[in-house]
């Protein structure tokens, strides 16, 4: 669709402050809006010092209320979508509500003179209307597995609630002049989701101030309960169903390199430039008739280039 265009608005704000002598807090607030979608949401986080400020201790909530408002409105999930004109669907409406709540608990510690280490325990609970209104599924023949003529597309239905988990551990050790930091982490839902990313970055002091700094990332994730590539015709329709591959089983792999220019104690200039592939079972052993001649998980390539300025007053 030549036509087609999305522009994302966003503001955020966050103010810092010290409490008392060992504990500081922060405070954040933030609104975006898109053409059919809009979000505001509230954080707060507290860290205590502690054990001669070698350990901090961390605790942070935040609470998002979103507004779902498709073009068209919101189909009913596993509804046939309109092939031929004039288009008419059954829908939900527009203006539904998502609410999105996350609770984080953590400890940081300094371990000698050269390393840091923090550990992060994070809890989630999405609730409302959670489906992606412009997502689709094949609905193919049993045999040949070719889309059926009457109803070929259905519209995807995911629950109405979700809950998130995740693990975080990250360690930074400085040698003489370099320091390598290394991330993992690890995620689990109710929907049947679990991954796990490792995160690598090595910063390389040059003579001449500034640095390069090469980054690793690899991402594994295992697909939802109610994820397919295809529904069969003349079977049952499942309670859940999608085909989007942001919830099915896939790896990603980023490679990049960052170089910044220091501009006196306060100020940097840095230019980055990544590339990521996302690749999954594009030929999955439940593959019907054509379907095992397609490739049902295309994948995804980007390059990704950045250039930025920061400064402190």
């Amino acid at each position: 669709d030549p036509s087609f265009l999305d522009t994302r608005v966003a503001l955020n704000a966050e103010f810092e402050k010290p409490l008392t002598e060992s504990l500081r807090g922060q405070f954040s607030a933030n609104a975006s809006k898109e053409y059919d979608y809009t979000s505001l949401g509230l954080a707060t986080t507290l860290a205590h010092d502690f054990n001669q400020r070698n350990t901090t201790l961390t605790a942070g909530l935040s609470y998002n209320a979103d507004t779902v408002s498709p073009v068209g409105g919101a189909p009913i999930g596993l509804s046939a979508m309109p092939t031929t004109a004039p288009a008419s669907k059954a829908t939900l409406g527009s203006n539904l509500k998502k609410t999105v709540t996350e609770l984080l608990i953590g400890i940081t510690q300094v371990i000698n003179r050269s390393t840091l280490m923090q550990f992060n325990l994070s809890y989630g609970k999405d609730d409302g209307y959670l489906t992606d209104p412009y997502k689709i599924l094949s609905v193919v023949d049993a045999g040949t597995g070719n889309t059926r003529a009457i109803d070929p597309y259905l519209y995807e239905k995911r629950p109405d609630q979700r809950t998130r988990q995740s693990l975080y551990w990250k360690t930074q050790h400085q040698f003489t002049r370099d320091v390598l930091t290394t991330v993992y982490r690890y995620y689990w839902d109710d929907w049947g989701t679990k991954s796990h990313m490792v995160d690598l970055r090595y910063r390389w002091e040059l003579d001449s101030g500034n640095y390069l700094q090469p980054h690793l990332r690899y991402y594994r994730q295992g697909a939802a309960d109610f994820y397919r590539h295809s529904l069969v015709d003349g079977q049952p329709l499942p309670q859940f169903a999608t085909a989007d591959y942001r919830l099915g089983k896939m790896t990603a792999i980023t490679l990049g390199l960052k170089y910044g220019i220091p501009m006196g104690k306060k100020e940097e200039f840095n230019v980055r430039a990544e590339l990521m592939n996302q690749s999954g079972d594009s030929h999955p052993a439940d593959a019907i008739g054509s379907q095992r001649q397609q490739d049902l998980f295309s994948g995804t390539d980007a390059l990704i280039l950045q250039a930025g300025y920061s400064f402190l007053f």
